[in-house]
């Protein structure tokens, strides 16, 4: 749920009690703050609109009240929380639009590299949430995965989306303010099939990953 409220200088000391307070009469907030402005002037039409118009809460992280700003001390000094959206920058212009990374499709799903590593270069990705197979089903060969997305590997699945005309490149202006911080928060499929090469018929074979982010299974 989620509520706006709009007011004149008259009354701006009651809206900014926000705690218990002697002043009668006292209407006390109960609900999650999400935004604060003070501005000088406002028109009344304008007010009305922005009280109409929906809340986009999306990328919202509400903390804690009175424990103190939670600080991580480990590693990169910083907020273990994301940043207020409305303390991030902004810009003039829309972001870029998206582009399809120019990559090679064609070549081996398996390439090998000595007589005990195999390369798997060719991996499809997709949402979780958007998968109704259980992994036993998807990992049989022959599973049907064409409407998944080609994915880079190696590579985060960031990497992918941004290859695929997902999202604009983020190292680029202010092109990284289009894509959620929910994106962090949901899980994915990667899969693979290939012909193992007929000597490791038998053998015990182990899938190794030079780095995953942040967990697998």
């Amino acid at each position: 749920a989620q509520g706006r409220a709009r007011t004149s200088a008259a009354n701006l000391g009651n809206v900014l009690s926000l705690a218990p307070t002697d002043i009668a009469p006292a209407c006390h907030f109960s609900g999650a703050l999400a935004e604060v402005r003070l501005e000088g002037r406002v028109a009344e039409a304008e007010l009305q609109r922005r009280a109409a118009t929906p809340l986009n809460a999306e990328g919202i992280t509400f903390i804690p009240v009175g424990v103190g700003w939670p600080v991580q001390e480990r590693a990169w000094i910083g907020l273990t929380q994301p940043q207020d959206p409305w303390t991030l920058p902004s810009a003039n212009t829309p972001p870029d639009p998206p582009k399809h990374a120019d990559r090679p499709t064609d070549g081996p799903n398996v390439r090998r590299v000595s007589s005990r590593t195999l390369d798997l270069p060719k991996w499809r990705l997709a949402f979780a949430s958007e998968v109704t197979a259980a992994g036993a089903e998807l990992s049989k060969p022959g599973f049907d995965d064409h409407s998944w997305r080609p994915a880079t590997v190696p590579g985060t699945v960031l990497t992918t989306l941004i290859d695929q005309g997902v999202y604009p490149d983020p190292d680029k202006g202010l092109n990284n303010m289009a894509i959620p911080e929910s994106l962090a928060r949901r899980d994915y499929w990667y899969r693979t099939q290939f012909h193992a090469p007929k000597d490791l018929g038998g053998k015990h074979l182990e899938l190794v990953f030079k780095g995953v982010n942040y967990a697998a299974e």
